[in-house]
């Protein structure tokens, strides 16, 4: 039996919990230099860049303003720029999700392109053989898309009017 409490609860907003995750997830042990997992070497194929992306697209999905947004995910650049490899990860997630979301400022654009003509790090060869050629590929192909307009940003939802719960804190439903 599921108690229609618990559903209601189960519908709150994302927003909040994003903040909490976001400030947790760049926080890293320094003393042990403890680093997130890199899957892949494309803009978003490390546990970094999926965040960066995701709390950027949903907060934005759930109707939050892209400034306040940015100033939270900026307020992480240290936490999250640890060294050379994860300063190009944080940058270049970042300037994709805003390019993603159509909301790309040219501070950002210029600080990607940037690292982008500086080339893939050479630390990309510790975390899979031969991978810096890989990444630059993925990196030129990102530079592209940073110098033009996204034809699809994502849109947010229309927010529909909200619904009265059919039931009540207490119901059991069976």
């Amino acid at each position: 039996m599921l108690k229609a409490s618990l559903l209601y609860d189960l519908s709150f907003k994302r927003s909040n919990f994003d903040k909490i995750r976001l400030s947790e997830i760049g926080k890293r042990d320094q003393d042990k230099g403890e680093k997130m997992a890199i899957d892949g070497v494309k803009i978003i194929d490390s546990d970094d860049g999926y965040d960066i992306y995701l709390t950027i697209t949903e907060r934005y999905k759930d109707g939050e303003d892209v400034e306040t947004i940015l100033q939270d995910v900026l307020a992480q650049v240290e936490n999250f720029c640890t060294d050379e490899l994860y300063s190009e990860i944080y940058w270049t997630a970042l300037a994709y999700s805003l390019w993603k979301i159509g909301f790309l400022n040219d501070e950002i654009r210029e600080k990607a392109l940037a690292i982008i003509k500086g080339g893939a790090s050479q630390m990309w060869n510790k975390v899979f053989e031969k991978s810096q050629k890989s990444r630059q590929k993925a990196l030129d192909k990102l530079a592209l898309q940073l110098k033009s307009e996204n034809p699809r940003p994502l849109k947010r939802p229309k927010i529909s009017k909200q619904k009265t719960p059919c039931f009540e804190e207490g119901d059991v439903l069976s």
